[in-house]
C-alpha cells in the first residue's frame, strides 16, 4: 500500500470514529439523532467532499458541522431533502447546506465556520449567524466587542477562510485605523480568537494607534502577552496541597497615563522574570498549623 493510500485509509477511519462519537452523543435524543442520520446520508450522496474536511484534535470538522446542524434542527426553515447539494470543497459544502437549512437571506461564506466551532461559545455564535441570516444587523447582536457601522461593513466583506472571531477582531482593528502590520501582529496572538474584555482591549488598540511612530510590529505580540498575563490570566500557585489558582497580579491594570517607554520596560522585566525560581518562590509557603 502506497503512502497516499494509507493516508486516505487513515482519514476514513478518523471520519468513521467521528461519526460514531457524534451518534453516541445524540443517542439520548431520538429526534436529533434521526436528523443527524438524515444529514449524514444527504451529505454522502450530494456533497461527498464534505467528508474530506480535516481532523483536528480528534474532531472531524465536516462531521462536527452536521452534528451541530442537527442539534439546531428547530432553526431549520427548509427540508433537508430539498437541498441540491454541491461538488465544491468541504468548506463550501458546509456553507451551502447551512444556508439551505437555516438562512432566509444571503450571508458571507466565512460565517459557516460557526457550524464546526467547538469552543464554549459555539452555540452563541451559531445563534448570532442565524439571527443575522433572518435580517438582524450584525452590530445589533449581543457581541463581546462594540461594533460600529464601519466595523460591520469590513466584517461582512471578510475572506472566506477566516473564522468568525478573527474576522470580528480584524474588522475592529481596521475600522479604528490600526496599521496593517500591527493588525497582523495582533491576529497572531490569542486575541485573534479571544474577544473577552472588549472594552479594555479597545483602550490598548487606541494606545497602539496613538503611538504608532514609537512602536515596532515585533513589539506588539510581547506587549499583549504581558498585559494579558498581569491583568487577566489567573496565577498557578504550587502549594503543599498541590496547584492552586489565584487572581491575576494586576486586575485593575489600565492604559491611562502609560508611555511606550514605561510599557516596554514593564514588558521586558516581566519576560526576564518568567520561569525564574524567584517568581515561583514568591507564591509558595509552608502549611499553616491552624485549620484550613
Amino acid at each position: 500500500m502506497s503512502w497516499s493510500e494509507r493516508l486516505v485509509q487513515d482519514h476514513r477511519k478518523r471520519t468513521d470514529r467521528a461519526i460514531h462519537r457524534a451518534c453516541s452523543h445524540l443517542a439520548s435524543d431520538p429526534l436529533t439523532f434521526a436528523k443527524f442520520q438524515e444529514l449524514l446520508i444527504c451529505a454522502r450522496t450530494r456533497a461527498p467532499l464534505l467528508f474530506d474536511a480535516p481532523v483536528k484534535d480528534g474532531r472531524h470538522l465536516g462531521v462536527d458541522a452536521l452534528f451541530h446542524l442537527a442539534r439546531f434542527r428547530s432553526a431549520h426553515i427548509r427540508p433537508t431533502a430539498e437541498w441540491k447539494g454541491t461538488l465544491a470543497s468541504w468548506r463550501s459544502s458546509v456553507a451551502s447546506l447551512a444556508h439551505h437549512l437555516t438562512c432566509r437571506y444571503e450571508i458571507p461564506a466565512f460565517m459557516a465556520s460557526v457550524w464546526y466551532a467547538v469552543d464554549a461559545a459555539g452555540d452563541e455564535k451559531r445563534s448570532w449567524v442565524i439571527a443575522h441570516s433572518r435580517g438582524a444587523s450584525f452590530r445589533s447582536l449581543d457581541l463581546p466587542v462594540t461594533m460600529t457601522r464601519k466595523m460591520e461593513h469590513i466584517f461582512l466583506t471578510s475572506d472566506d477562510h477566516l473564522g468568525l472571531e478573527p474576522a470580528l477582531r480584524r474588522a475592529e482593528l481596521l475600522a479604528l485605523g490600526m496599521p496593517t502590520a500591527f493588525m497582523k501582529a495582533i491576529l497572531s496572538t490569542r486575541l485573534a480568537t479571544d474577544l473577552r474584555n472588549g472594552g479594555f482591549w479597545r483602550t490598548v488598540w487606541m494606545f497602539f494607534i496613538a503611538h504608532v511612530e514609537e512602536l515596532e510590529p515585533t513589539q506588539i505580540g510581547p506587549m499583549i502577552d504581558y498585559i494579558q498575563s498581569v491583568r487577566h490570566d489567573r496565577i498557578q500557585i504550587e502549594t503543599q496541597d498541590g496547584m492552586m489558582e489565584a487572581a491575576p497580579p494586576l486586575p485593575s491594570f489600565c492604559m491611562k497615563g502609560r508611555t511606550v517607554s514605561s510599557m516596554l520596560r514593564l514588558m521586558r522585566e516581566w519576560h526576564r522574570d518568567l520561569g525564574t525560581s524567584h517568581s515561583t518562590a514568591a507564591f509558595t509557603w509552608t502549611r499553616s498549623p491552624f485549620k484550613p
